[in-house]
């Protein structure tokens, strides 16, 4: 487990054995999130919680710490934080559909 700290080793293995998959991402930083679900790819898939590992990595709070992390490209495209906090270029709220 190159992304896991030593100390965290049985926490990632016993979240893998239970299927839990946030608790397998959060056997790391932020920084490795990504990297633990790739390395893993083949066995988190195995286990059936791969797509609920990226999912974790990638989370609301995940992208909207990250900000901006790509420009819009055009009028009213969106970066990931706003995306993430429902809101387009320019800052207006997004409606939400019922």
């Amino acid at each position: 487990m190159r992304t896991v700290e030593p100390v965290l080793h049985d926490q990632a293995q016993e979240a893998f054995a239970a299927h839990d998959a946030l608790g397998f991402v959060c056997s790391t930083d932020n920084h490795r999130a990504l990297a633990i679900v790739f390395n893993n790819l083949f066995t988190l898939r195995a286990a059936g919680i791969y797509e609920q590992a990226l999912l974790e990595q990638a989370d609301r709070d995940r992208l909207r710490a990250a900000g901006a992390l790509l420009p819009p490209t055009r009028p009213g495209s969106r970066t990931f934080a706003q995306a993430a906090n429902g809101k387009r270029e320019g800052g207006e709220a997004e409606a939400s559909e019922p």
